[in-house]
This record gives C-alpha cells, sequence and structure tokens, in this order.
C-alpha cells in the first residue's frame, strides 16, 4: 500500500496532479481544496496517498494531510458513497464544516458537493451521525485555536458530563465544538460545561 510521497510536481490538472518521484510520475487525484495548496510546478512536496485497487485499475489518491484521508475512508464506508463522491464532499466542505453538517443533521451542507442528491445526503447523515464523534476533535479547529485555547482532556470531559446530566453524545458534541470555535479566550472546565449547559438547555 502507498501511503505518502515524496516529489516535485510535474503537472497540476482539475481533479488530478502528477508527482514525479525520482523519474516515475504518479497521477493522484485529489479534492479541489487539496490542489489549491499544491500550485507550484516543479516544487518538492510531500502528500499523504490511498491507494484503491479493483479488477481493473489501481488509483491513486492524495489529500493535504491524514485527516482528510480519514475523512475520505469514513466517508467511503457508507453505501453508495465511493471515491468520486467523497472526493466530491471533501471540495465542497473542509473537515471542520464536515463534521459539524454530520453532528447537526444538516442535509443541506452535503448536497451542496456535486453529485451528491438528497437521497445520498440523508444515507451519509445516518450512517455517519455516532462514527463522527471518533474523528479526531482538533480536525473542527483550526491549529491556533487548539494551540492556544483548548487540549484534548477538557473537551472530551464536558461531553463526558453532559452525558452524565442525561444529553446525547451527539447533542453534546455538537454544542461543544461550537462553543470553543467561538471563543476567543480559553475556559476552564467548569466554565465550558456552565457555557455548554446554557446553550443546551435552550
Amino acid at each position: 500500500m502507498i501511503s505518502k510521497l515524496r516529489g516535485k510536481i510535474d503537472n497540476i490538472s482539475k481533479n488530478f496532479l502528477v508527482l514525479d518521484v525520482n523519474g516515475v510520475g504518479y497521477k493522484i487525484h485529489c479534492s479541489s481544496k487539496t490542489l489549491s495548496n499544491y500550485n507550484n510546478i516543479s516544487s518538492e512536496v510531500t502528500i499523504d496517498t490511498e491507494l484503491i485497487v479493483k479488477e481493473d485499475s489501481l488509483t491513486l489518491y492524495g489529500f493535504i494531510d491524514s485527516i482528510e484521508r480519514d475523512w475520505f475512508n469514513l466517508l467511503q464506508s457508507v453505501q453508495g458513497v465511493g471515491a468520486k463522491a467523497s472526493l466530491a464532499l471533501l471540495s465542497s466542505l473542509d473537515s471542520k464544516n464536515l463534521a459539524l453538517a454530520i453532528s447537526s443533521n444538516d442535509k443541506s451542507m452535503i448536497t451542496r458537493a456535486e453529485g451528491v442528491g438528497s437521497k445520498l445526503a440523508g444515507r451519509i447523515l445516518n450512517e455517519l451521525k455516532d462514527k463522527v464523534i471518533d474523528m479526531p476533535l482538533y480536525s473542527l479547529l483550526n491549529e491556533e485555536e487548539v494551540d492556544v485555547n483548548y487540549d484534548k482532556k477538557i473537551i472530551d470531559d464536558t461531553i463526558s458530563a453532559l452525558k452524565n446530566l442525561g444529553f446525547s453524545h451527539n447533542e453534546s458534541y455538537k454544542v461543544v465544538i461550537k462553543i470553543i470555535s467561538n471563543s476567543s479566550m480559553k475556559m476552564s472546565l467548569e466554565e465550558l460545561i456552565s457555557s455548554a449547559l446554557k446553550k443546551i438547555s435552550k
């Protein structure tokens, strides 16, 4: 399995790039958001990849980081969602907004992706609503917000406290993520729980 490649960008197209690795050109399909980060021909880059093997093809997919790759694989666990639809979703929504859309059951955000209709969007929301909580919490935040404001333990402890008070995991998760995404100041565990209770009870 090819999980990472390092080389020079030889060519960039609408849906893929060609990476020259020691004289061998690898065609790597990527989301538009990932391709926007690789716009300099001949620059040397490292790309996280996923190789999909079928009876009649070997296809490489590339990602800006391991979080995007995890989402790519998670999306394909949904019946009817293949690699093409997964890339369309990742082109339309970044990891943060994709997670928020699923956790808040926002079908309209999912259907923004090219080729993803209402029926498929509903299936994605239904099948991933309980799995999204296992994705890295930090994928929902900017690196600066995470580094400055919160550590994972505070987030997890707040969600756990809300669950102990009778709120669902998804509901607790959604509220906590929204609070820390919009907060400009670091809260203690007690302050975060208090703030979450005010919002979740409305």
